[in-house]
């Protein structure tokens, strides 16, 4: 579910406590922890993913919501077993790989995170978030031409898209070409991107 404010959310949550009160359900279950998870309540959205997926045990979009909280909440055992139910629930879930990879890229697993995003990549090859993070995992193993591939990818496929920018800023800094990482990060601070220390570094702008 997408809200478009905070109070949405919050009428969301009261809708399903009203259902909540008549017959445990785990489309309300699941309604009320997406919205908790907008508002930032992370540990009760996780208890009612999970309340949820005791009523339905096979809801993929409630176990790879459960994984993304546990993420968040830096649970990354949890976090790699429930978005592994999500995708077995569903194999062409992508949010479940992409949850993956983002476990590995935690862990420093870099090149087992690539082999997931590259997954990910499969079912969705319009899919910017998984370029860009792709290209975080090359970066990390020093193949730098393809991490400039598949941050170009997602720059292209959504053109604000300010992590890409870094991730391409970072990738030409460390091939030496500091002409072509200005301006890239140049062009992520435009849109209003931070960027990191470790890379304004790497740039001579720390």
């Amino acid at each position: 579910m997408g809200f478009l404010s905070e109070d949405e959310a919050r009428k969301t949550i009261e809708q399903a406590q009203r259902e909540l009160e008549v017959l445990p359900d785990a489309q309300a279950y699941y309604n009320q922890a997406t919205a908790e998870l907008y508002l930032g309540r992370i540990e009760d959205a996780a208890s009612h993913f999970r309340q949820a997926l005791r009523l339905k045990p096979d809801f993929a979009a409630a176990w790879v919501n459960l994984g993304g909280a546990l993420l968040r909440l830096g649970k990354l055992e949890e976090a790699e077993a429930a978005n592994k139910r999500a995708i077995e629930a569903d194999p062409d879930l992508t949010a479940g790989y992409l949850n993956l990879g983002l476990i590995h890229l935690n862990r420093g697993e870099w090149e087992e995170a690539a082999r997931i995003y590259e997954q990910a990549l499969s079912l969705d090859m319009l899919n910017p978030e998984a370029h860009a993070s792709l290209g975080m995992a090359y970066l990390k193993t020093d193949n730098l031409d393809k991490a400039i591939e598949e941050g170009m990818k997602a720059i292209g496929q959504r053109p604000g898209f300010g992590a890409a920018y870094e991730l391409v800023c970072a990738a030409y800094a460390e091939q030496g070409d500091n002409a072509a990482a200005n301006a890239h990060c140049e062009m992520a601070e435009k849109l209003g991107y931070p960027i990191s220390e470790e890379v304004r570094g790497r740039i001579g702008r720390a």
